[in-house]
C-alpha cells in the first residue's frame, strides 16, 4: 500500500472516529502538514499509535472545550480531575475508534494507552 494511499485511510478513519464519537456538528477542513507545535493550550492527550502507521495521535483544547464536549456527551459539567480524567478517555475514545475503522481499511495498527497532557496555569 502507497504511503499516500495510508495517509487518506488514516485521515478518512480519524474523521469517521470523530463524527463516530462526538455527539457535535463538527467542521472538517482541509489537512495541513505542520512542522512545528502552532497551537499552545493548557490541557491535551497523546497517544502513541504502533504497527503499519505509526505515530502519535496528539488532541490539544482549552480546558473550557474539554469541559464542553463533555457536557455534550453526559449532560453534565465536568472539571478538575474528572475533566483531567474525561480528556483521557476522548482521546482513548477516538483514537480506538479511528484504528478500528483504519483496521477495516487494511490498515494494522493499535495503540498506547492515553498520556494526558497538563500546563499548569500561571497568573502573570
Amino acid at each position: 500500500m502507497s504511503d499516500s494511499s495510508v495517509i487518506t485511510k488514516l485521515l478518512n478513519s480519524a474523521i469517521h472516529s470523530i463524527k463516530a464519537v462526538l455527539p457535535l456538528d463538527v467542521e472538517i477542513k482541509k489537512p495541513k502538514l505542520v512542522s512545528k507545535n502552532e497551537v499552545s493550550t493548557n490541557l491535551g492527550v497523546l497517544i502513541g499509535m504502533t504497527g503499519e502507521c505509526k505515530g502519535h495521535l496528539i488532541l490539544k483544547a482549552e480546558p473550557s472545550t474539554f469541559g464542553n464536549i463533555a457536557n455534550s456527551m453526559f449532560g453534565m459539567q465536568v472539571e478538575g480531575e474528572m475533566l483531567f480524567s474525561f480528556t483521557g478517555e476522548l482521546g482513548n475514545m477516538l483514537a480506538g475508534n479511528m484504528t478500528t475503522f483504519a483496521s477495516q481499511q487494511g490498515i494494522t495498527m493499535d495503540i498506547t494507552p492515553p498520556t494526558v497532557i497538563e500546563r499548569p496555569n500561571h497568573a502573570s
